[in-house]
């Protein structure tokens, strides 16, 4: 059970299956079947062990007439050929079909999804000995690990999807992304982020992309939902501000990237609400420096600088410094129209 259990794809399913159920449940023949939601159209795929003759002939005039499935299918419940009227099975169809491959039982158990029966798992047996009543438990336990599989497979695709759609989203934006694991492993990396750190940005350790691989690996270990900090390459010079986030399911890390230059620093935009001192704490705010490192600059006290931040926050509405830092550069990159018309 335990491939079905790691499979996550139709493809991991089909083969998990194949090698698994041989070693639960000793049958000459073995298939999955996944069904359409019509119970007259074809199946949508076929996984089994026995040959394509075969297959063609059951489909042909087996299916139609195949006792085992009709209540597999009616009783949502696993059935073999051996609890059936003998008569009832020894005249079908399906009967003629294995007997022609020296095969004589047949047995069969439902895979459900969300309530509904999606396929079934089939196994044929020669000889006199017939499937017990212990082996139609363990194919009933087996139809449950591939509907769960199935289940699995079927989040797996839509969260791929998703993953395309947004990763072209984001490419086709001006934006530098980083998207992480929650242990800090980049997983994606948008085009302009590959600009400012390097197309070998994943394992870089040396430069400002390795300070960059630093600053998330601490933002990752520590327990903060937000925080925005700057790196500087000491051989260039060159600065990026990175504001980071955390999902607030914790199953990833995203890092939005700036490139930091000294006329950029300056030129923050201007907020009328805010004084001139006001505006001077947003831009260290914006430049990611601590409130220590704020008061060392402005040559104030620590506690002066958090009242500055307080009348900060509810002149322009935020409640914390990502808020603040999110604005500040909102209007730097939307430019002097954005910020005559919040003036207004």
């Amino acid at each position: 059970m335990r491939e079905l259990n790691l499979a996550m794809t139709l493809q991991d399913i089909r083969s998990a299956y194949l090698v698994a159920v041989g070693h639960v449940i000793a049958a000459e023949g073995i298939g999955f079947y996944r069904l359409s939601e019509a119970s007259d159209a074809p199946p949508l795929e076929i996984a089994a062990n026995l040959g394509s003759d075969f297959l063609s002939r059951y489909e042909a005039f087996g299916r139609p007439d195949d006792p085992v499935l009709q209540h597999v299918l009616r009783h949502r419940l696993p059935v073999d050929s051996g609890r059936l009227q003998r008569e009832e099975w020894d005249r079908s169809g399906a009967r003629e079909v294995l007997a022609q491959a020296d095969l004589s039982h047949s047995m069969q158990a439902p895979v459900m999804l969300a309530g509904k029966i999606v396929g079934t798992i089939n196994f044929a047996r020669g000889g006199p000995r017939a499937f017990s009543a212990k082996e139609l438990s363990t194919a009933n336990d087996l139809a449950q690990h591939v509907g769960l599989a199935l289940e699995r497979a079927k989040r797996y695709e839509a969260m791929e999807t998703r993953t395309v759609v947004l990763e072209g989203a984001f490419d086709r934006s001006s934006g530098a992304v980083v998207i992480c694991t929650p242990s800090g492993e980049p997983v994606f990396v948008t085009k302009r982020a590959e600009e400012l750190l390097g197309t070998s940005f994943s394992s870089e350790r040396q430069g400002v992309a390795g300070r960059v691989r630093h600053a998330i690996q601490e933002f990752a270990d520590g327990g903060d939902f937000a925080r925005t900090t700057q790196v500087e390459d000491s051989l260039t010079h060159r600065r990026l501000i990175l504001k980071m986030h955390r999902l607030r399911r914790r199953d990833a890390l995203v890092c939005f990237l700036y490139a930091d230059s000294h006329s950029a620093r300056t030129a923050l935009p201007a907020v009328e609400v805010l004084s001139p001192r006001e505006q001077e704490i947003a831009a260290m705010v914006a430049r990611g420096l601590s409130t220590k490192d704020m008061a060392a600059e402005a040559f104030i006290s620590e506690n002066t600088i958090k009242q500055h931040l307080k009348r900060i926050f509810a002149k322009v509405s935020v409640t914390s410094r990502a808020e603040l830092v999110q604005l500040v550069w909102s209007l730097h990159e939307s430019g002097p129209q954005h910020e005559a018309d919040r003036g207004r």
